[in-house]
């Protein structure tokens, strides 16, 4: 039987930081972008039109905010999606959950207003 979800989250360590980025700081060529709410921390990366969402966002031929549960403040989770939708000039964005897609600034914005209802 597997552990439950529960068992496996309180036996996980903490990992050691080294380094914490900062809003626009760019690292091996990608800025940084603050995208909290699904962690404390969570940040996304933008190189050109390319947008690395980590777990900001799941990507595919619609996008979509994580669950709530999954997030550990959705409320601040759905202003973060408010902020990547105001970037211009995104093509390609990939995340942690979904497909690589294209056309992201269309979606992102899209999505935006969705969960401004």
């Amino acid at each position: 039987m597997l552990p439950t979800l529960t068992r496996v989250l309180t036996r996980a360590q903490p990992a050691t930081v080294d380094r914490w980025f900062e809003p626009g700081d760019v690292v091996a060529g990608l800025q940084v972008i603050a995208t909290p709410g699904h962690t404390p921390g969570h940040v996304s990366f933008r190189r050109g039109d390319l947008l690395i969402a980590g777990d900001a966002v799941q990507t595919g031929g619609r996008f979509r905010v994580p669950r709530r549960f999954l997030n550990v403040d959705h409320e601040r989770a759905l202003r973060s999606v408010a902020e990547l939708a105001d970037l211009e000039g995104l093509d390609l964005a990939v995340s942690g959950h979904g497909a690589p897609a294209r056309d992201a600034t269309t979606k992102l914005r899209r999505l935006a207003s969705e969960v401004r209802r």
